[in-house]
């Protein structure tokens, strides 16, 4: 969201159109993806003028300056997660990939320079669903466990890795949440994490946002039913 302007994706993205309402465009009539390439449900960018979209099949596409173009990622596996960094006007744009509870790769991809892929080290056979940082250093992972690199290594944040965890976000490194099944929802101060049982649920928190003193969590309880968890702190 920019200037009160909201960016949508139901597979497909849609942008504000200057008049109040929404444009979609639709990437296969555009001749951007073909038939082997899958939905997009996943934002990030710095602006309208520079925008970062992912999903199913290691789909990925770069809006800039009105222009779009396929980033070709080397993977058929799911991208469950897109964060940036911009550091001295240098973008580099982080995606967790993996097929869950599938048999399939699990890498983190790198996309920088607008459309240069490259990865970072993995190597751990766990699924990576959700993928945050500050500043390129150190890097946090969620899914089949919560795990930091901070040396050169990932190490798993076993007090929050009981559950499956679907998101990682945070303000800074003393200020990161994370949610997922069962209504797993903790907060780290870059000391130790803490666990919010009282938040609790039969189902799961699917996503997170966070901004200074506010984070909202959404999910789903087992009876279908949706749940939305707002904090707020004084």
């Amino acid at each position: 969201m920019q200037d009160n302007k909201i960016i949508l994706s139901s597979g497909l993205p849609y942008i504000p159109d200057g008049n109040g309402g929404w444009k979609l465009y639709h990437l296969w009539d555009m001749g951007i993806l073909n038939q082997n390439d899958g939905s997009i449900a996943h934002i990030w960018g710095t602006s309208f003028n520079n925008l970062f979209f992912a999903g199913e099949r290691g789909t990925a596409v770069q809006c800039n300056n009105g222009t779009w173009q396929k980033i070709e990622s080397g993977t058929t596996a799911d991208i469950n997660d897109i964060w940036g960094i911009n550091v001295n006007g240098s973008v580099k744009v982080y995606c967790a990939v993996s097929d869950f509870l599938q048999v399939s790769e699990h890498k983190i991809l790198t996309i920088s320079g607008g459309t240069k892929v490259d990865s970072v080290k993995w190597g751990i056979g766990r699924e990576v669903h959700s993928i945050w940082t500050k500043s390129g250093f150190p890097i946090y992972t969620a899914g089949d466990g919560v795990f930091e690199n901070k040396q050169g290594h990932w190490e798993e944040q076993k007090q929050v890795s009981m559950y499956y965890s679907r998101n990682i976000r945070g303000n800074d490194l003393n200020d990161i949440f994370v949610c997922g099944d069962f209504g797993l929802f903790a907060h780290y101060n870059g000391a130790r994490w803490t666990i919010f049982k009282n938040l609790y649920i039969n189902g799961a928190y699917l996503s997170l946002a966070v901004k200074d003193n506010l984070v909202i969590a959404v999910g789903f309880l087992s009876n279908e039913q949706a749940v939305i968890v707002v904090g707020k702190r004084n």
